[in-house]
């Protein structure tokens, strides 16, 4: 279990790495969307998406903005095997 605590209105930046040998994980949070920045240490042209989709061995850094109510919101990381 992961809690980060954020402040209403501020952005923050998350690196988000797959540690995993063989799944591509799924990785969200409840309600809320992403700002993809950079995949693999090269910057991006940004896009919005509310779920990321990472490769075994790579890193996405996505900007998370706390515009919604205070409240405790789900984070889901999850493999393709599990979903489908």
């Amino acid at each position: 279990r992961v809690e980060f605590g954020c402040d209403a209105g501020k952005t923050y930046l998350l690196r988000i790495i797959n540690a995993a040998l063989n799944e591509e994980l799924f990785f969200k949070i409840a309600g809320h969307k992403l700002r993809v920045v950079e995949v693999d240490a090269a910057y991006v042209k940004s896009f919005d998406t509310d779920t990321l989709l990472i490769a075994p061995g790579q890193t996405t850094n996505a900007l998370l903005t706390a515009n919604l109510p205070i409240a405790r919101y789900l984070q889901l990381v999850s493999s393709h095997s599990q979903i489908s």
